[in-house]
C-alpha cells in the first residue's frame, strides 16, 4: 500500500506508539483486502462498550477498559457517533450486568466527550444527526446503516468493526477497497418487483429474499418500484444482509442516488442475472420466519429493529391509545435516548407505558436473550433472525399493525 508522508510518520511512530498500532492494523487489513491507498473518512459510526462477555479474565476486562481509556485520551479526526449500549440502566440487575460493567458504561460519556466522540448510542446514525452525502466517506460499523449509507444516501463505507473504526475515527483515514471504489458499486443483480409492497416489513421480506438470492459480492438492482420511505428503507437495509450473500448494498431504480435509471445502475454493462420478486415470492419469503400458528399464544413483541423513528412510535401510541396490552404479553419498544425525549415531549411514550409496553433506550435488540422470549412476534425481518439465533425463541414476523393486535388480544392472527 502507498502512503502519504504524514501516514507513513504515523506508523512508524512520529505520533507515538498506540496511534501507530491502530495505523498499522490499517495498514495490515488493507492491504489484505487488495487496497493501494488510505483515503479521508469524514464520518464514523464506532463501536465503544464494556465487554458484557461472561467468563472473561479478570486481566483481560482490565486490558480492555484500559484501552478504551487510552483511546479517550486522543481527539477524534472527523465526526464520530457511538453505536448502540450494551445496557439500558433502568434494567441493569435483570441483565446480570455487573456494578463495574455499569459504571464503566456510565464514565464512557464522560470519556467519550472529551475525544470528542459523540454519544449518540444508535443504530441509526441516520436518525440522530450523521447524514452523509453521495459520496462522502464513512467507516460505519452496524450492518443496516452500512447499506443504507451506501445505497439510500449514495455514501460510501465498508463495514466496521470495533478496531477499525475506532482506528479510523483517531486517524482520519482508512484503506480504499470494495464499495469504497466506484466500479465496485456496480449492479450485478436485477430484481424485477412484481407486487405492491404495502408496507416497510413488505420491503424487509424484499431485502431478506433479495439477499438470499445474492452472492458475497452481488449489489441486487431493485426495480418495479416508484417510492420509498425512510421506515421501508430501513427495513430493506436492514434485511438484505441476513439471509445469504452478506450484501454490502443494493440499488433501486428510479429512487436511489446512483441508479436514476437501470443503466446507470449497471454502469453500463449487460444485465446478465435478473430474478422476479412476485406476490408468490413475497408470500414465500413471510413463511419462512413463521414459527407461531395462526391463533397461536404469544408473549413477547419487539419493535425497533433498527431502532424506532418518531414516526414509528407515533404509529405504535396511536394503535394504543386508549387499549390495554394483553396479560402476560411483554411489548418492547427500542429507540436512541434522542428519539425518546420527543416521543415524551409528544405524549407518546407516556401512551404506550399507560398501555402496558415499555421501551429500551440505546439498546440492541438482538442483545436482549435474559429476557428470555417465548412465542415471539415482530416488525424486522432481522429481529426474526436474531430471535431464532441468539435469542433462541420462536418467532413470527408480520407488519407493525399485525404485530399490534397480537399484543392486545395474545395470539397471532
Amino acid at each position: 500500500m502507498k502512503l502519504t508522508q504524514e501516514q507513513q510518520a504515523i506508523l512508524e511512530g512520529g505520533n507515538g506508539e498506540f496511534l501507530a498500532k491502530y495505523m498499522s492494523w490499517m495498514v495490515d487489513w488493507g492491504e489484505f483486502m487488495g487496497a493501494k491507498r488510505m483515503i479521508p473518512v469524514t464520518k464514523v459510526q464506532c463501536i465503544l462498550r464494556a465487554p458484557l462477555l461472561k467468563g472473561l479474565s479478570p486481566s483481560t476486562i482490565v486490558s480492555y477498559y484500559d484501552e478504551i481509556r487510552e483511546i479517550c485520551k486522543y481527539k477524534v479526526k472527523c465526526q464520530t457517533l457511538t453505536h448502540t449500549r450494551g445496557i439500558d440502566f433502568r434494567h441493569v440487575k435483570e441483565a446480570g450486568i455487573s456494578e463495574e460493567e455499569a459504571n464503566f458504561m456510565k464514565n464512557l460519556d464522560k470519556l467519550a466527550q472529551k475525544a470528542g466522540i459523540l454519544t449518540a448510542w444508535s443504530c441509526t446514525p441516520y436518525h440522530v444527526g450523521s447524514v452523509p452525502i453521495k459520496g462522502e466517506i464513512c467507516a460505519w460499523t452496524e450492518s443496516s446503516a452500512v447499506v443504507y449509507a451506501n445505497s439510500i444516501l449514495g455514501a460510501k463505507t465498508t463495514r466496521h468493526g470495533m478496531e477499525s473504526s475506532i482506528a479510523a475515527a483517531l486517524l482520519g483515514f482508512v484503506p480504499e477497497f470494495g464499495v469504497l471504489i466506484d466500479e465496485n458499486r456496480r449492479g450485478t443483480l436485477l430484481i424485477d418487483v412484481d407486487t405492491l409492497l404495502k408496507s416497510p416489513c413488505d420491503w424487509g421480506a424484499l431485502g431478506f429474499f433479495s439477499g438470499s438470492v445474492s452472492r458475497t459480492d452481488d449489489i441486487p438492482v431493485i426495480n418495479g418500484v416508484d417510492y420509498m420511505t425512510l421506515e421501508s428503507g430501513k427495513q430493506i437495509s436492514a434485511a438484505i444482509p441476513y439471509s445469504g450473500g452478506a450484501v454490502a448494498m443494493f440499488h433501486a431504480a428510479g429512487i436511489t442516488p446512483e441508479a436514476p435509471d437501470l443503466d446507470t445502475a449497471f454502469q453500463g454493462d449487460k444485465i446478465k442475472r435478473k430474478v422476479k420478486f412476485s406476490e408468490k415470492e413475497l408470500k414465500k419469503t413471510y413463511k419462512i420466519l413463521q414459527d407461531i400458528e395462526i391463533g397461536g399464544k404469544i408473549d413477547t413483541v419487539i419493535f425497533g429493529c433498527p431502532f424506532a423513528s418518531l414516526t414509528e412510535i407515533k404509529e405504535i401510541a396511536d394503535f394504543l391509545d386508549g387499549k390495554k396490552i394483553a396479560k402476560g404479553v411483554k411489548v418492547w419498544v427500542c429507540t436512541s435516548h434522542q428519539t425518546i425525549q420527543d416521543a415524551k415531549r409528544m405524549g407518546y411514550f407516556q401512551i404506550i407505558e399507560e398501555s402496558g409496553g415499555s421501551f429500551f433506550k440505546d439498546m440492541c435488540p438482538g442483545a436482549m436473550g435474559w429476557l428470555r422470549p417465548g412465542n415471539t412476534v415482530t416488525n424486522s425481518f432481522k429481529q426474526a433472525h436474531y430471535c431464532r439465533g441468539s435469542l433462541k425463541a420462536q418467532v413470527s414476523v408480520g407488519e407493525t399493525q399485525r404485530c399490534l393486535e397480537a399484543a392486545v388480544k395474545g395470539r397471532w392472527y
